[in-house]
């Protein structure tokens, strides 16, 4: 969804207003993740067994309309767009999260990034991006056990924990869980177990995820959340973020 449509409506969304022009450099992300691990409030939320939820978060794209990886972006002072999305399903209680990688973006000069992401999920790096979304989310899906899996996309960060565990609560007899803003799909999407399955088995048959899901009823799951419709793409967007909301 282009930004500049979404500035014409009067609603906001709330982010995260700082400083830094680009990509956080320092790792200093990886304090606020280990405050999380000893104070994650929704971890004694109820909630389904975590077992039956993980989390697949994909950057394994070459970022090239960014210029620059947009999993090391700075989403606020202390966090990148990678750590806060990780933060996101912790605090719902949810262990198993997988993030596949560009490989390119896994070197020595973004370890103070990587070095504090493998603490709290399990790395996966993608030396082939040039194969596609859906060659990424088969190495991720290869890596989890969990019968559900949310599918998020790392440069859709502007979501809030309260949505997550929404989805999950919605989640309990489908294969495809969709949340929706005033009329319009968004992400990130759930899938089941028979979804998981038929990528795994042939991830090539499908030209897209959109395309995998086709087949399956979707539970849509309204939500007042305008981030569900907002990918950042380019500079231009992301700058356009930075004033702390979409308005």
């Amino acid at each position: 969804m282009s930004l500049d449509n979404l500035l014409t409506d009067p609603q906001n969304i709330s982010v995260p207003a700082f400083g830094p022009d680009s990509a956080i450099s320092d790792g200093s992300g990886i304090r606020s993740l280990r405050t999380l691990l000893q104070h994650s409030a929704y971890k004694m939320a109820e909630r389904m067994s975590t077992d039956q939820f993980g989390a697949l978060i994909l950057a394994g794209g070459s970022s090239s309309r960014m210029g620059q990886p947009k999993l090391w972006l700075a989403y606020d002072p202390e966090n990148t767009f990678l750590a806060h999305i990780v933060q996101l399903y912790r605090q719902n209680g949810i262990d198993e999260v997988v993030v596949v990688i560009n490989a390119d973006f896994c070197g020595r000069e973004w370890s103070g990034h990587t070095d504090g992401i493998r603490h709290l999920a399990d790395v996966v790096e993608n030396p082939a991006p040039d194969l596609g979304r859906m060659h990424s989310i088969q190495l991720g899906l290869r890596k989890l056990e969990a019968d559900h899996v949310f599918i998020h996309d790392v440069d859709r960060p502007y979501i809030s924990p309260k949505l997550i565990h929404e989805l999950k609560k919605q989640t309990t007899d489908c294969e495809v869980t969709v949340p929706v803003y005033k009329g319009r799909k968004g992400h990130p999407v759930v899938i089941g177990p028979k979804v998981k399955k038929l990528i795994l088995d042939d991830h090539l048959k499908f030209g897209s995820l959109k395309t995998a899901l086709s087949t399956f009823d979707k539970r849509l799951v309204n939500t007042d959340e305008r981030g569900i419709l907002v990918n950042i793409n380019t500079d231009n967007e992301y700058r356009k973020m930075k004033g702390g909301h979409i308005s």
